[in-house]
């Protein structure tokens, strides 16, 4: 477990770049990974993330149809749903404010990184500024490819 520096602190630490408003397609959480989805014109509609399909972090809840704030880049606090090193590839789990470890790739795995041919099964949210055990809350820089 690492040292929590920001025990007072969640969700969003810095707020790098935020995409104004975004369109939520479902209901959204607090902290919780979102996904680019079905399209509406003129907004850029989003959804709760799955395993690894996560392109931004929610900076409030919101309701279907409600327009949320996004962070594309910066720093939040969140929950490993594995085993993590500092400087591992995070991706969004199905957990709000829980992120996955890539850890180190297979070539199989290289071959489904969205981040390295846009074409794969795998969208890196990020990478851990800390490392820790299952349930530890880090610091993650929050940075899609």
């Amino acid at each position: 477990m690492s040292t929590d520096w920001y025990p007072d602190e969640e969700g969003i630490i810095v707020d790098g770049i935020s995409l104004g408003w975004c369109q939520c397609n479902a209901a959204v959480t607090a902290n919780g990974a979102v996904k680019v989805d079905t399209a509406t014109a003129g907004n850029i509609v989003v959804a709760p993330a799955e395993d690894f399909d996560g392109v931004g972090i929610a900076m409030r809840a919101g309701a279907s149809s409600d327009y949320i704030p996004v962070l594309l880049y910066g720093v939040a606090k969140m929950m490993l749903g594995n085993a993590c090193l500092v400087g591992n590839a995070v991706g969004s789990g199905t957990t709000a404010g829980y992120v996955l470890a890539i850890g180190a790739y297979t070539a199989a795995e290289i071959d489904n990184l969205h981040g390295l041919n846009y074409t794969g099964t795998y969208e890196i949210l990020g990478k851990a500024l800390q490392g820790g055990t299952t349930g530890a809350e880090v610091l993650v820089l929050v940075a899609p490819l």
